[in-house]
C-alpha cells in the first residue's frame, strides 16, 4: 500500500493532479490496483524524530480511511503547520484536504 519506487512517484507527479493547501500538498493519480501512499518530508522540515512521527501519523490516517482513498496513488507532502498536531488532527486535516480538492474529481 505504499509508493516505493522513484518511477511510481514520477508517474504521480507527471500524470496526476496537484492540490496545495495550508497543511498538506497532495498529488493524486487514479490507480486501478488499490490505494497507495507516498510521503515526502524534506530534511529541513524538522528533526528525524518529528519527521518519522509525521510519517507514522499519515500512514495510520491512510490505513484507517482506506475506503476514502480507494483507487488512487496519493503523495502527501506535509507543511510546517502540521508540526505539533496530534493523530486525530492530522487525520481530519488530511481528509479535509483530500475531500476539498479531489472528492468529486475521481
Amino acid at each position: 500500500m505504499r509508493l516505493r519506487k522513484r518511477r511510481d512517484f514520477d508517474r504521480v507527479y507527471r500524470a496526476g493532479t496537484a492540490k496545495k493547501g495550508r497543511y498538506f500538498h497532495l498529488y493524486l493519480r487514479p490507480n486501478k490496483d488499490g490505494p497507495r501512499l507516498g510521503i515526502v518530508i524534506p530534511r529541513g522540515w524538522g528533526s528525524v524524530v518529528s519527521r518519522n512521527r509525521m510519517r507514522r501519523l499519515l500512514r495510520e490516517a491512510f490505513r484507517t480511511e482506506k475506503q476514502v482513498f480507494s483507487g488512487v496513488d496519493l503523495i502527501v507532502v506535509p507543511q510546517r503547520e502540521c508540526r505539533g498536531l496530534d493523530a486525530r488532527q492530522v487525520k481530519a486535516r488530511l481528509l479535509q484536504a483530500f475531500g476539498s480538492g479531489f472528492g468529486g474529481a475521481r
